[in-house]
């Protein structure tokens, strides 16, 4: 990936909170702690089934991941996007058409979670970052999903990606990760046993 200094420091990071991290939850990602997931922009992918439902109205978009994190509202009329203050794990998005294809830009993005993870490295984006989606229909059952990340003090070029998006006919459950998340506890007890254990060791005459 074409990561800058800045960038590769940011990924050494977020595999530190990934492997290493067990001090207390807040060292942990947003993914384990819930609060984030894949639907957030850009939409990424994992190996594994994880559907989206697409939601459309005359004034919205909204698509809901099966997956940790909130719904996500994409507006198609003239909304008036909120103060800068104001941001979220999924940002504020609006669009305008080029042809069939849909483009979504997403401002208002939260400061402290840069890393989106899934399949493949790491997609890096800060609040300055210009994300650009594409959404274009392609059959009756499939559309293609495109996007781009331009952001200098990460990327020395625009990073990009593509996929498509499929018509399953399947069941969507609840994300209740809040309520079943135990691995937050045991990461996190586990790393301190770990680190009793290597205190002990550490104590011992050789």
């Amino acid at each position: 990936m074409p990561y800058t200094e800045t960038g590769i420091k940011l990924t050494e990071r977020a595999d530190w909170m990934d492997t290493q991290a067990h001090d207390n939850p807040e060292e942990r990602t947003m993914f384990d702690r819930c609060l984030a997931g894949l639907g957030q922009p850009p939409i990424r992918q994992i190996p594994a089934m994880a559907p989206n439902t697409f939601l459309e109205t005359r004034r919205e978009i909204v698509i809901l991941t099966e997956d940790a994190g909130s719904l996500r509202v994409i507006h198609l009329d003239s909304a008036t996007s909120p103060p800068a203050a104001v941001t979220a794990f999924e940002g504020w998005s609006a669009v305008r058409w080029e042809g069939d294809t849909l483009v979504a830009e997403t401002t208002h993005i939260r400061a402290d979670d840069p890393f989106s993870g899934g399949f493949g490295r790491l997609v890096l984006v800060e609040p300055d970052s210009k994300l650009t989606e594409r959404f274009t229909r392609v059959s009756p059952t499939e559309f293609l999903y495109q996007f781009t990340v331009e952001d200098s003090d990460l990327y020395t070029a625009p990073r990009l990606a593509e996929y498509s998006f499929n018509l399953l006919d399947t069941t969507f459950y609840e994300y209740a990760c809040h309520e079943a998340n135990y691995s937050q506890t045991n990461i996190l007890l586990a790393g301190g046993a770990r680190d009793k254990r290597e205190a002990a060791k550490a104590k011992k005459p050789k």
